[in-house]
C-alpha cells in the first residue's frame, strides 16, 4: 500500500482529523497532481478553517499554478487566522508571501 492509498484510507477511519487531508495534498504535489492538491486544500479551508497550515500550502500552490490574486487572498486568510492563534511565526511567513506577490497582482 503506497502512502496516497494508506492516507485514503485513515481518513476513512477518521472524517474529523485535518492532518490526514493536509498530508494526502502534499503527497499529490509530489506526485505531480497539483490540481488534486488544491481542490483538496480548497475543502479542507471550508471544513477545517481553524488549520492554518492549509493556507500557506494552497496559497503557494495557487501561486505556482499563476493565480496570483487568488494567492493573496488565501493568504491574507492564513494571516488573520494566525494573528487570532498568535501565531507569529506563521504571520510572518504569510505576510512575507503577500509582499512578494503583490506586484503580480
Amino acid at each position: 500500500m503506497n502512502r496516497v492509498e494508506m492516507l485514503l484510507d485513515m481518513m476513512q477511519t477518521d472524517k474529523n482529523d485535518p492532518f490526514l487531508p493536509y498530508a494526502l495534498s502534499l503527497e499529490y504535489v509530489k506526485s505531480g497532481q497539483s490540481s488534486q492538491s488544491i481542490e483538496l486544500l480548497q475543502k479542507l479551508s471550508a471544513s477545517h478553517p481553524e488549520y492554518l497550515p492549509t493556507y500557506y500550502q494552497l496559497g503557494k500552490l495557487l501561486e505556482a499554478s499563476g493565480k496570483f490574486s487568488e494567492a493573496i487572498a488565501v493568504y491574507r486568510k492564513g494571516e488573520q487566522l494566525a494573528t487570532e492563534q498568535r501565531d507569529l511565526k506563521t504571520k510572518s511567513e504569510l505576510a512575507e508571501a503577500i509582499w512578494e506577490l503583490e506586484d503580480y497582482s
